[in-house]
């Protein structure tokens, strides 16, 4: 049911006068009223409650799991835009530099693009690798990808940024690593061909001179070894620069105080492997740097991170406080609205029931006043009304109420004639009649039983319990072609059958509800229009909308393909064609829904002949429940039979002879036992991993199953697969 509240425009019903300035919309040129006690508003403000009782402490997270997912989608639609452009800027930025890089590589005599990447060939793939993980978020849009794995990897952003700028960052020190050692290779080059040529001058000399020179060769030596230790000091600063620009980078895009945490981890590591790779010796300076500038970052995001969450906390609150607002300003415009429509309503409903004595008389029973009720919460909304989950002396029910604008006197003749044909039903299979309440006009309705497990349409489509047609979707058919035989045999039509109009108790029990448009058979011939569900309905009714009680069975046909099957009817179809198509195909060229390739014969062979397209063809419900029923009992036969089987077998029955006589026996005993006994419905809740028994034919010539040839073929089926056993 939809949750949408409906309200009128002003032209639908009358109002006063004194209440249209209500609903006439605030000029844009008119100035805002401001509240009168300004002061007020910022005591509030400052009393607000503190939001350390639903963050963490360390990690700023908010500790319901509800609200954290609440607060990443959230920031998928206000900050991952903003983030995409930080990003694409990075990388624009970073293309740049490469580029300005490879012309001063190239005017250090690097004459040639292959010599360029023969040097620098190692750090390419590094530095350019994060953009595999970054370029599907900034080049693509949600509007340009629709994809179930596109959705993950935008809620995900996050940790896309965090991880690639760790990556960028990575492959950059990596690039700082590599020129590093190519410098030092070209600086060695030149100092060992000088030192070379400067000792074969010294050969020459004196042995006094040459002393003297290899003396200032050593101290150049080590002049030239503290300056190339203090170029890795330089390194080291260089990617301690790189790391504090990639937090800063994290931070900017509004990423959590985690995903900066992980990238400042991410990063130390890389930063200690490329310092023992490269065998770089840093000052102290560096790591005193490092720290510092990590340290800031992390206040700065954990700022930046408790005011973004702490912002979007008061915008959830006051969105739920505007939409409680809301509500109440819609119950308060439907209430002025309906001022000058009450006289129409209390005279609808004093013309209909309160003048008519007879009608009176009939209905007195029923009728009970809304004060003896005890409304907890509306569970359901409708086109017609909504469903308020009550208590009625100490019983809980729910109370059906006709929506206000939606009261006139058809509609209240409908509601007495439903209270006039429920409150003949009595059967465990139909939800139970209670009364009804009509003693103001804006509360009529229906009291009724309360199911609580919800409608087998959600107990269908509820994966989380396994079910089977063994159980329980077997006992709820039973249940279910046993409330709608109860209908037909009171020559009631309920009209629009569908597995969201059959209750399911918490012990599945199936209920048969919502017959407000279930008619007599002296009805339908006297006032006969097209009503129902799509895809539930039967093709005769489609093309000429006469109705009977073999269009509840085309009805109950369609709600066994889905329990058997578990989907929606013709799911196939439903996502590229509308309901009205279908049916239209349905009536005139005899589409029906799809069955599994599992299905047993019996059972197929039933749910065909419930869709028949001749009505004269298709089975009564009695004819139906009797299938039903008789495959329950063949399926509850051969599981003691099997049981008992296997338990022989157990005994190591090895004589062959015994072992035949007394399977024949048992077989023989069960057919005399049937032929007194009526076959009943399963009962039992269990569904043990034994092989059913298939049942009878089918239906043939609309006589029910035929049951007398089963025993003989039961008798082989059950040697035979002892046989295989054994």
């Amino acid at each position: 049911m939809s949750n949408e509240r409906v309200v009128p425009t002003v032209a639908a019903r009358p109002s006063s006068d004194r209440y249209k300035s209500f609903l006439q919309s605030i000029d844009d040129d008119e100035p805002i009223t401001q509240p009168q006690n300004m002061d007020r508003v910022f005591k509030r403000m400052l009393t607000q409650r503190s939001v350390s009782n639903v963050m963490s402490t360390w990690t700023n997270r908010f500790v319901a799991p509800q609200m954290e997912a609440s607060f990443q989608t959230w920031s998928v639609a206000y900050y991952s835009t903003t983030a995409r452009s930080v990003m694409g800027a990075v990388t624009l930025f970073h293309a740049l530099i490469t580029a300005v890089d490879f012309s001063f590589s190239y005017d250090r005599h690097l004459t040639s693009t292959a010599a360029y990447f023969a040097a620098y060939g190692r750090t390419e793939i590094a530095q350019w690798a994060y953009l595999a993980v970054i370029a599907p978020f900034v080049v693509l849009t949600p509007a340009h990808v629709v994809s179930p794995l596109w959705a993950t990897y935008m809620r995900q952003w996050k940790w896309v940024v965090a991880v690639g700028m760790v990556l960028l960052c990575t492959g950059l020190m990596v690039r700082t690593g590599c020129i590093y050692q190519v410098t030092l290779l070209e600086y060695e080059s030149t100092y060992s061909a000088g030192t070379g040529s400067i000792l074969a001058i010294t050969a020459t000399l004196p042995a006094v001179q040459q002393m003297n020179i290899t003396t200032a060769l050593g101290n150049i030596d080590l002049t030239m070894l503290a300056t190339l230790g203090g170029y890795g000091s330089l390194v080291v600063a260089g990617d301690t620069i790189l790391i504090f620009v990639t937090q800063m980078v994290v931070s900017t895009t509004h990423c959590d105080l985690v995903h900066t945490g992980v990238a400042w981890c991410a990063l130390i590591v890389a930063l200690i492997g490329n310092i023992a790779y490269w065998n770089v010796v840093p000052h102290s300076e560096a790591y005193v740097f490092f720290f510092v500038s990590g340290v800031l970052c992390f206040i700065i995001t954990r700022e930046l991170d408790l005011c973004h969450r702490t912002n979007f906390l008061h915008y959830y609150n006051a969105e739920k406080s505007a939409e409680v607002l809301r509500e109440k300003l819609d119950e308060a415009l439907e209430l002025i609205i309906f001022d000058g429509c009450k006289d129409e309503e209390k005279h609808a409903v004093a013309t209909t029931i309160e003048k008519n004595a007879e009608l009176c008389v009939k209905l007195e029973p029923y009728r009970i006043p809304l004060e003896n009720l005890k409304l907890q919460r509306v569970i359901g909304k409708g086109a017609f009304g909504e469903v308020i989950l009550a208590e009625f002396c100490g019983t809980a029910v729910v109370m059906k109420r006709m929506h206000r604008h939606r009261i006139n006197a058809a509609a209240v003749k409908e509601f007495t004639d439903e209270i006039l044909l429920m409150c003949q039903l009595r059967h465990p299979n139909v939800v139970q009649f209670i009364g009804a309440s009509w003693n103001t006009y804006s509360n009529i309705g229906f009291v009724l039983e309360y199911v609580g497990q919800g409608d087998l349409y959600v107990v269908i489509h509820d994966k989380r319990i396994p079910k089977s047609w063994t159980d329980p979707f077997h006992r709820i058919a039973v249940d279910s072609a046993r409330g709608i035989c109860y209908l037909h045999s009171k020559t009631i039509i309920h009209r629009d059958l569908k597995s969201s109009n059959i209750l399911i108790s918490p012990t599945y029990t199936a209920k048969i509800c919502d017959l407000g448009m279930s008619k007599s058979m002296e009805e339908l011939k006297a006032n006969e229009k097209q009503v129902g569900t799509p895809l539930w309905t039967a093709p005769e009714v489609v093309t000429g909308g006469h109705f009977s009680l073999k269009s509840d069975v085309y009805a109950f046909g369609i709600i066994l393909t889905e329990l058997v099957t578990r989907k929606v009817p013709y799911a196939e179809m439903t996502k590229t064609k509308s309901a009205y198509k279908i049916m239209l195909e349905v009536a005139a060229s005899g589409l029906r829904p799809a069955l599994p390739a599992w299905l047993p014969q019996e059972l197929r062979h039933l749910i065909l002949t419930c869709l028949d397209e001749s009505p004269d063809k298709r089975p009564s419900m009695l004819q139906v429940l009797d299938a039903l029923q008789t495959n329950a009992m063949y399926q509850l036969h051969g599981r003691e039979l099997w049981s008992k089987a296997s338990g022989l077998v157990h005994e190591k029955a090895h004589m062959t002879t015994r072992f035949s006589l007394q399977m024949v026996k048992m077989v023989q005993m069960q057919s005399d036992l049937e032929k007194h006994t009526k076959p009943q419905a399963m009962d039992s809740d269990s569904d043990d991993d034994v092989h059913d028994i298939a049942a009878g034919d089918g239906i043939d010539s609309g006589h029910g199953l035929v049951g007398n040839a089963f025993m003989s073929s039961e008798m082989k089926v059950i040697e035979t697969a002892i046989v295989e056993e054994w």
